[in-house]
């Protein structure tokens, strides 16, 4: 069964030994400016131009679970021009345990400007302006003469500290050292290790689209698709489309070996293109992946173990009041599943497994008669006879009755439950709006 996918929101705290500050003397032995180093919670977007944050106090502290990265929130300002900082972390130790600095990243944070908020967007916290977006490893930072700050603004170090299954659970502790200009800093930091094990089998179907790399990066090559495939893995979400997947299935199969024994690949989506119309998938081409790839899986590899089919075509069907049609794609889209596993049989495709052609039959044949059709729905009574795999915004699970009607149509169909956030839910919800 596909589990919906369960993210760790953990709010980080994180704090400094009281606040840093220090004052910077030209060859006349005057001050020329003060350095302030603060701390505040992860999950506050400082702003580069806004100051009015709470500044906690203490080591910087860090919660996490066993196979869990965590992350921490340094900031620097200054009422003058800084030329240059740097910050580094060595090794945190319990005793004789220890979390290597290997295991932690520093961050910079880069600023985006935003002239107009989301439509809707009601969070009052985060006006237009400065807002803190991509985090750059620090030595691309350096690289390209980066590590600079403008008098009067805010920079953001982002912390992030990874434990795997076999770190001892305790209070790990060590030293942020931080140089800023002339002035070296000590910083404190301990990361609590709880005795949980975060397990890697969530599954997640991240949408993120070719075109999507050619606005942001200017560049939607495959490469491109790789690098931020790879870099979500780090956090355990899959993205829905894995790379290759546009070009061809023969390709698509070659980034499945690639990924397929990473511990958090879980999940990747079956390519749905629009049919004839909205609210219609084109079948002929969702057969030819899905036979493509049925017949290139074996007994040490099923392909489809993996596989879910998040209908694009039909996304947010409410909107235009199309439930009907997509009751029909799913059973178009089911009907293609089971052809292609009567065609199996009838090629004798099994037959060159030998002894294990009975099992990997049965196998195959319960991935292909099991795919998850995932529509970005609520319950609703014109779905009831319906073998879709409902996946609501998360906001609609705070309603019992619409709980209840989720969990007896998913025992009902044998599938899974998974929601979704897009564009909404906004405020007071977590979301992955810049400005939110």
């Amino acid at each position: 069964m596909k589990k919906k996918i369960l993210r760790s929101f953990f709010c980080a705290v994180i704090a400094v030994c009281s606040i840093y500050s220090t004052g910077c003397a030209n060859k006349a032995g005057e001050t020329v400016g003060n350095v302030e180093i603060w701390h505040t919670y992860n999950t506050v977007k400082v702003m580069r131009d806004k100051h009015d944050y709470e500044k906690l106090t203490g080591p910087i502290t860090v919660e996490l679970a066993k196979n869990e990265t965590e992350g921490a929130q340094l900031v620097i300002t200054a009422d003058r021009d800084i030329k240059y900082f740097d910050v580094e972390v060595g090794n945190l130790n319990c005793g004789d345990s220890v979390i290597p600095s290997s295991d932690i990243k520093v961050y910079v944070q880069k600023y985006i400007n935003i002239l107009v908020k989301s439509n809707n967007s009601n969070n009052a916290d985060y006006p237009v302006g400065y807002t803190p977006d991509c985090l750059l490893p620090i030595n691309i930072v350096k690289a390209y003469g980066e590590n600079t700050i403008k008098k009067g603004c805010n920079q953001g170090i982002t912390i992030e500290i990874t434990s795997d299954k076999n770190t001892p659970a305790g209070e790990y502790v060590g030293d942020v050292k931080m140089t800023v200009d002339d002035e070296k800093y000590v910083v404190p930091i301990k990361a609590t290790v709880w005795d949980i094990e975060l397990e890697s089998n969530s599954q997640s179907v991240f949408m993120a689209y070719p075109k999507d790399y050619l606005f942001g990066e200017m560049d939607s090559t495959f490469e491109m698709q790789e690098k931020y495939f790879e870099a979500m893995l780090d956090y355990k979400l899959c993205i829905g489309y894995i790379p290759g997947t546009e070009y061809s299935p023969e390709k698509m199969v070659e980034s499945l070996d690639k990924y397929w024994d990473h511990p958090n690949f879980t999940t990747y989506s079956l390519p749905s293109m629009q049919g004839y119309s909205r609210d219609t998938v084109n079948i002929r081409y969702y057969k030819q992946y899905l036979k493509y790839l049925a017949k290139a899986s074996s007994p040490s590899r099923n392909y489809l173990e993996k596989a879910v089919n998040y209908v694009l075509p039909c996304d947010e069907p409410w909107a235009r009041n199309s439930m009907e049609m997509v009751k029909t794609t799913v059973t178009a889209l089911q009907k293609a599943d089971g052809e292609v596993a009567e065609e199996l049989k009838k090629e004798n495709f099994y037959d060159q497994f030998g002894e294990n052609a009975a099992s990997f039959k049965i196998e195959l044949e319960n991935s292909l008669n099991n795919i998850q059709h995932i529509i970005t729905d609520q319950y609703r009574g014109v779905y009831e006879d319906s073998d879709l795999t409902f996946c609501p915004t998360f906001d609609k699970y705070e309603s019992e009755t619409m709980v209840e009607n989720l969990k007896q149509h998913s025992v009902d169909h044998n599938n899974d439950l998974w929601w979704y956030g897009c564009v909404n839910p906004k405020n007071p919800y977590p979301t992955h709006h810049i400005d939110d």
